[in-house]
């Protein structure tokens, strides 16, 4: 159940529901739907100028996007009670084992990305 803070916007057919998407929103599970049906749910996401580029890198919802969510909530998590706290220490991500191994297996996938390139580049100066 959403706690009273939430707002709950009843189902009605055809209704359209606009909203800023800087605030948390999410779609509640279904209670009963007719037998051969689906729920479908469709979003669409307007930038400005300023947020574009950065959407266009990592689209809502897409597994970038997703993965970049995630990295954050981990952080947050890592931060723990203290909300003013800005830096994270090597303390901080060995305490999160997850958080530690996320770390190794981006290293290695940007020294392989550094090491592919380099063969790249000698190829084209050797060629």
């Amino acid at each position: 159940a959403l706690s009273s803070s939430w707002l709950s916007v009843p189902y009605r057919f055809n209704r359209a529901i606009v909203h800023d998407g800087d605030f948390p929103h999410l779609s509640t599970e279904i209670e009963a739907l007719p037998s051969g049906l689906k729920r479908v749910i469709l979003g669409f996401n307007l930038f400005t100028h300023d947020v574009g580029p950065a959407a266009q890198r990592a689209p809502e919802h897409s597994e970038k996007f997703n993965a970049t969510v995630k990295l954050m909530q981990t952080m947050a998590g890592v931060r723990g009670a203290d909300k003013k706290k800005e830096k994270m220490t090597i303390e901080d991500v060995r305490k999160n084992k997850g958080l530690a191994k996320l770390l190794v297996l981006l290293a290695r996938a940007k020294k392989e990305e550094e090491r592919k390139q380099a063969l790249v580049d000698a190829e084209e100066k050797g060629g």
